[in-house]
C-alpha cells in the first residue's frame, strides 16, 4: 500500500514525464506546415477563374488565373508556383512555374499569376470511365513555395465533355429534286459498307446520269457540331464516277445527327457508258467512297483548328435503274 508521501512524488514524476514530452513533440514539430509557418499563413493563394480556350476534338487549352499574397513583414523571393488538374483523384497535367532569380514579394504585397494548361481529352474521357455525363467536373490544385513559405489552394469546375463525331456513308439514294441537308435528332444509321446496297439513280440513260451520294453524321456531345467542308471520291469497280467537295456548312444537333446529300451528274460520255453497261448486266460492284471532312465543335466555345477526319467506306452494291 503507497503512503501519502509515496503518491505525491509519483504525481511529480508523471508531471515531469508529461511536460517533457510535450516539449519534445513542440521540438519534433515542423516550423512551417503547407501553408503556414509558425502557425501564421505565410502565403495566401486564391484561384480566382478557370476558362476555357482554344479546343478541338482531341486537346483543350485552360487558362488559370490566379493571385498569392505574402502575408508576412518583409520581402521574400517570389514563390515557385505548382498547378495540378484532376479529374477523379487522378492527375491529368502537371505545370511548375519555377522560381525566377532576382524577383520578390513584398511585405503584405500580392501578385497575379496566369498559366495555360493543356489538356488531353482521350485522357478525360478515360478517366470519366463508364460515365455517361455531359460535363467532366475536375479539381485544381495549386500551391506556392518559398523558401520554408507555403500556401495552397483548390478550385471546382467542370469542362464540357467531347466525344468524336461519326461519320457514315449512306451510299446511293434516290431522290427526284435537288437535296438540302436534313438535320434530326435520330442516330444517324452506320455505314453500310461490308453488305451489298442498292445505288439507285434519278435518271440513268445516255444522255444523262444522276445519283445523290449521302452522307451522316452524329454527334453524342451536349452542344452541336458543324461539318465545315467535305471531300470526297466515289469509285465503282475501281472507275471514279466523281470527286470534289462540299463548302457548304452543315450543323449537326446536339445528340442528334444530320444528313448530307450531294447530287452528281456525270458529264464524262465514258463514264455514262461504263455505268450504263454495268447496270444492264446486272452483276453486283464493289464500291469505294473516300475523302475529308472537317469538323468543329460550336455552340458558344471557343475552337481551335477543325478537326479533319479522313474517312474511307466500302462494299458491295447492286446498281439500280
Amino acid at each position: 500500500m503507497k503512503t501519502l508521501s509515496t503518491m505525491t512524488r509519483d504525481r511529480r514524476v508523471f508531471r515531469s514525464l508529461s511536460a517533457a514530452i510535450f516539449a519534445a513533440l513542440l521540438f519534433l514539430a515542423p516550423a512551417s506546415g503547407f501553408g503556414q509557418a509558425g502557425g501564421a499563413a505565410d502565403l495566401a493563394v486564391t484561384v480566382n477563374s478557370v476558362t476555357l480556350g482554344d479546343l478541338d476534338f482531341f486537346s483543350a487549352v485552360v487558362q488559370v488565373s490566379a493571385q498569392v499574397q505574402n502575408t508576412t513583414s518583409a520581402a521574400i523571393p517570389f514563390p515557385e508556383l505548382i498547378w495540378e488538374f484532376a479529374v477523379n483523384d487522378q492527375v491529368l497535367a502537371r505545370v511548375v512555374s519555377p522560381q525566377e532569380t532576382g524577383k520578390t514579394l513584398g511585405p503584405r504585397k500580392s501578385a497575379a499569376a496566369r498559366i495555360p494548361m493543356a489538356l488531353s481529352f482521350a485522357e478525360l474521357n478515360r478517366s470519366m470511365g463508364a460515365s455517361t455525363l455531359d460535363e467532366i467536373p475536375y479539381k485544381l490544385y495549386l500551391s506556392a513555395v518559398s523558401d520554408d513559405k507555403a500556401g495552397s489552394a483548390m478550385f471546382e469546375g467542370t469542362l464540357p465533355r467531347l466525344r468524336l463525331p461519326v461519320l457514315s456513308f449512306m451510299g446511293i439514294v434516290p431522290n427526284s429534286a435537288r437535296p438540302t441537308a436534313r438535320t434530326s435528332t435520330r442516330t444517324a444509321p452506320a455505314s453500310r459498307g461490308g453488305s451489298t446496297i442498292v445505288l439507285s439513280f434519278n435518271s440513268l440513260d445516255a444522255s444523262k446520269v444522276e445519283f445523290v451520294l449521302t452522307w451522316a453524321v452524329s454527334n453524342d456531345n451536349a452542344f452541336p457540331v458543324n461539318l465545315e467542308k467535305l471531300h470526297y471520291s466515289f469509285s465503282v469497280n475501281d472507275l471514279e464516277w466523281a470527286a470534289g467537295f462540299v463548302n457548304q456548312s452543315l450543323t449537326v444537333p446536339a445528340h442528334g445527327s444530320a444528313q448530307l446529300p450531294v447530287t452528281i451528274t456525270i458529264a464524262s460520255h465514258s463514264v455514262r457508258e461504263n455505268i450504263l453497261a454495268l447496270a444492264a448486266a446486272g452483276r453486283p460492284v464493289n464500291f469505294s467512297c473516300r475523302g475529308e471532312a472537317l469538323l468543329s465543335p460550336q455552340g458558344g466555345l471557343k475552337k481551335a483548328a477543325p478537326w479533319k477526319r479522313t474517312y474511307g467506306f466500302g462494299g458491295a452494291a447492286q446498281l439500280k435503274r
